[in-house]
C-alpha cells in the first residue's frame, strides 16, 4: 500500500461480485468493519465479498475471502475463479494451471483461453464433498461440506419459492453453530438444475460456486442427475462434472474495472 491508497480490481463470476486486492505486493490489514464498509454500495466500492491474494509457502498463492459482513469464509467457488484470473494478470503467477491455498485446503485451477488468447473461463477442482447428517429435522435438508457447510432443499418451483423467508431461518438456526449456506434446487432434467442460493453472511446471491458443486454432488448421489450437469443460476451458468468422486466446476471470471480507494476513506 503506497501513500494510503489501496489498488483494487472489481470482478464477478456469474454475477457474484468481488473487490480483489493484491496482498502479495502490498501489506493489507483490514478490520471486519473496514471490509464491510468496502463492500457497501453507497459508501464503499460495492460487492458481495472481498478477495485478497496472499503469499503462500505451499501453493502458488493463498486466497483469503471475506463476506460482506466482514466474516472470513473457508472457500468460495466463484471467488477462486476470479482470483485465479487476477493472479495471472497481475503477474503473481505465470502458469495457466495454478494451485491456490484456501482455508478448505489447496485447490487446483486451470485458466481457459478463447481464440483471442483472452481468459474466458476458469476450471476448478473443488475436491471431494462430504455428506453430513441433517441436524434440523423440521426441514427436509440434504447437508454437505465442500470445505464450507451447505444445506440443500429440493423444491418444485424454485423461481417462486420463498427463499428470502426460509433462507435466513435455516442459515441462522442453532442447529448450525457456524451458520450454513442454503441451496434451493429444482431438477429440470438429468443434466439441468435451477438453483437459488441463500449464502451465509451475504443473503441471496446471483451465484455460488461451492453451493452449485455441493448441490450437484448431493443430487448425483441420490441418483437424480448425471455425473455432468448444467447449473442455472440468477447470474449465469456453471458446468459441474463429477469424476472419480471429485467435483470439477467451470465458469466465467469477468474483470469489470480497476480502481483506487483512499485508506483514510475506509471507516
Amino acid at each position: 500500500m503506497s501513500e494510503g491508497i489501496i489498488k483494487f480490481t472489481k470482478m464477478h463470476g456469474c454475477g457474484n461480485d468481488y473487490v480483489v486486492i493484491n496482498g502479495v505486493k502490498n501489506d493489507i490489514s483490514l478490520t471486519p468493519n473496514q471490509i464491510a464498509f468496502l463492500c457497501t454500495t453507497h459508501f464503499g466500492i460495492g460487492s458481495e465479498g472481498l478477495l485478497i491474494a496472499m503469499p503462500s509457502k505451499v501453493a502458488d498463492f493463498r486466497m483469503r475471502m471475506f463476506n460482506i459482513d466482514g466474516t472470513e469464509a473457508e472457500m468460495c467457488g466463484n471467488g477462486i475463479r476470479c482470483i485465479s484470473r487476477f493472479a495471472y494478470e497481475e503477474g503473481i503467477v505465470s502458469r495457466k494451471e495454478l494451485t491456490v491455498e484456501t482455508k478448505a485446503g489447496i485447490k487446483k485451477t486451470k485458466l481457459i483461453f478463447d481464440n483471442k488468447n483472452e481468459i474466458s473461463d476458469v476450471r476448478v477442482n473443488m475436491g471431494k464433498v462430504e455428506i453430513l447428517k441433517n441436524p434440523l429435522e423440521k426441514y427436509d435438508l440434504h447437508c454437505a461440506s465442500i470445505g464450507n457447510p451447505h444445506a440443500v432443499m429440493i423444491v418444485k418451483d424454485v423461481k417462486h419459492f420463498p427463499v428470502t423467508e426460509l433462507g435466513p431461518k435455516i442459515e441462522c438456526d442453532k442447529a448450525f453453530p457456524n451458520k450454513t449456506n442454503v441451496e434451493f434446487v429444482e431438477i429440470v432434467d438429468k443434466k439441468t438444475i435451477d438453483l437459488r442460493v441463500w449464502e451465509r453472511g451475504c443473503g441471496e446471491t446471483f451465484a455460488c460456486g461451492t453451493g452449485s458443486s455441493a448441490t450437484a454432488f448431493v443430487l448425483n448421489k441420490l441418483g437424480l442427475i448425471d455425473d455432468d450437469c448444467i447449473v442455472r443460476l440468477k447470474g449465469g451458468i456453471l458446468k459441474i462434472e463429477i469424476i472419480n468422486g471429485e467435483v470439477l466446476m467451470t465458469g466465467n471470471a469477468v474483470k469489470v474495472f480497476d480502481g483506487n480507494i483512499l485508506f483514510s476513506a475506509i471507516k
